[in-house]
């Protein structure tokens, strides 16, 4: 069970909605995860207890917490009650920094973005936004001891490389 989320609601979000612009991050997360379908996030959502807030809106939320350089369950609330864009995605929805960690230290969730991650680069790829036919891989590793740097090598790259393309 889960409470209905749904961003074209009236309410709250038209008195926001002409402040944030049509090219906005926001509003590109927002169609992204709208257009993801449902069997993503089936596993993810609870079926006992308390009606919880909607897989796919912890995602949003997540997600542009995370484009924002935010990454703190504590930082996230801090944004959900002051920052214009993650109150109009979430629809004003206040939750506690417990809600987005247990959201995220949920077993089932990191499966679920395990396969959204191969949905969404086969969907971004569809679209031209992104192409995979080149990696570019940075080959330093700077160690935490000072003037201590490795290097990868062009094997253990090309092995890797080959690796990485199997999987998608």
């Amino acid at each position: 069970m889960r409470t209905n989320y749904n961003t074209n609601l009236p309410g709250f979000i038209i008195d926001v909605n002409h402040r944030i612009p049509e090219d906005s991050l926001v509003r590109k997360i927002d169609t992204v995860i709208n257009q993801v379908p449902d069997k993503f996030f089936n596993k993810a959502d609870r079926k006992v207890g308390r009606i919880g807030y909607s897989s796919r809106l912890m995602l949003k939320i997540i997600l542009l917490a995370y484009a924002k350089n935010v990454f703190s369950g504590r930082e996230i609330e801090k944004l959900l009650n002051t920052d214009l864009e993650i109150i109009w995605i979430s629809q004003d929805t206040h939750m506690t920094y417990k809600t987005t960690n247990n959201f995220r230290s949920n077993r089932w969730v990191s499966k679920m973005i395990e396969n959204l991650s191969e949905w969404l680069n086969n969907f971004l790829e569809n679209k031209g936004s992104v192409k995979i036919d080149t990696a570019y891989i940075d080959g330093t590793i700077v160690a935490a001891d000072t003037y201590k740097y490795g290097f990868i090598w062009k094997k253990s790259a090309k092995k890797f490389l080959e690796k990485l393309y199997l999987k998608l």
